[in-house]
């Protein structure tokens, strides 16, 4: 790409960012583009690190990239000048369509037409079922309006984090006011600011979640969590060494497992849903229908693959199989079961 289209691919993200900036003097935003002033300028250099994070947040949120990737399109698109957007297809990480489907995200946020939140979520139905964002956005407002949800300041999940000394009350106020800035979830963007891995946010999550089900209480959530960070092994083990809790086994797999092995649901979405679960006290089905991961049709197909589970049917990682291949070939879910290769053995 030469200079002249780079330039011209960056003022799209400038305009959009400086929507929000008051008058420059006596020269308004508009005049402040159009004068061509140079992208060494301190003002520009805010708006376009501002323009960055944004789109930053968009990518790693919706799973096109993961932290690690975004940090290193970072810094190339330092070292060279460029959009974030063009380092990212420069360095093969995603294709123009992505890159299309941010900046239409992108720009609905900078027009204060959805929240980031929202076009996180419109994203991930976007890219799941090839669909305009906008188009996603008009699913998921309708589910919304049906459900509600309301940002919560205080959460159990901090608490914890707190009280086992996992982050610091700086780091937590930062967080909230992100939260309440985006409308993303307190939890995940600890993750995002990587003040809390997301091994140590898992065995959280799974903590609260035992503790909602009375299976443990606070106290032991919390002394198991400080083992989980000293030692790096999941809650249970933890739990299982300190003798307060030992997980009965079973064959049954829960939705979100499911998701994750049909390839739905990366481990960051997993974290967030997981969040959205215990604070806002929903269905995980509803919680996958709103973040944009499942469509109805899917979540029924999944129900269904989980009762196969249950009654000893089909394998755990034969129900993933079969519910990508029910969303990637349109297909019903016992269709899917039946082309499943090798096939199902009778039990």
């Amino acid at each position: 790409m030469n200079s002249s289209r780079i330039k011209h691919s960056l003022v799209p993200i400038y305009r959009r960012s400086v929507r929000a900036l008051p008058i420059i003097g006596t020269l308004h935003k508009e005049q402040y583009i159009a004068s061509g002033s140079p992208t060494t300028d301190p003002l520009y250099k805010m708006v376009e690190k501002q323009a960055t994070e944004t789109a930053g947040t968009l990518f790693v949120g919706a799973g096109f990239i993961t932290p690690g990737q975004l940090e290193e399109a970072k810094k190339t698109a330092d070292s060279l000048s460029v959009p974030l957007e063009r380092a990212l297809v420069m360095l093969k990480m995603v294709s123009d369509d992505s890159v299309g489907k941010v900046q239409e995200a992108d720009e609905m946020v900078s027009g204060g037409v959805i929240s980031v939140d929202m076009a996180v979520r419109a994203l991930r139905l976007a890219r799941q079922h090839s669909m305009k964002v906008k188009d996603a956005v008009g699913v998921l407002g309708d589910i919304h309006k049906k459900t509600g949800r309301v940002q919560t300041i205080t959460t159990p999940l901090t608490e914890l984090l707190l009280s086992a000394n996992m982050v610091t009350g700086e780091q937590v106020g930062r967080a909230i006011q992100q939260a309440q800035d985006t409308g993303m979830q307190t939890g995940r963007i600890l993750v995002l600011n990587r003040d809390v891995s997301s091994w140590m946010m898992t065995a959280a999550l799974n903590a609260l979640i035992l503790v909602r089900d009375g299976k443990i209480d606070k106290d032991q959530a919390q002394k198991a969590l400080s083992t989980v960070g000293h030692r790096r092994i999941s809650i249970e083990q933890a739990l299982f060494e300190l003798g307060l809790y030992v997980e009965k086994e079973g064959k049954t797999i829960k939705l979100g497992e499911l998701a994750a092995l049909a390839g739905f649901l990366s481990d960051s979405d997993m974290l967030e849903c997981l969040e959205i679960e215990l604070v806002k006290e929903k269905q995980f089905g509803q919680i996958l229908l709103e973040q944009g991961i499942v469509t109805h049709e899917l979540l029924e197909a999944a129900i269904v693959l989980q009762d196969m589970v249950a009654n000893d049917s089909i394998r755990a990682f034969q129900a993933g199989q079969a519910l990508r291949r029910a969303r990637d070939n349109q297909v019903s879910v016992y269709q899917a079961v039946a082309e499943l290769d090798p096939p199902v053995q009778a039990p």
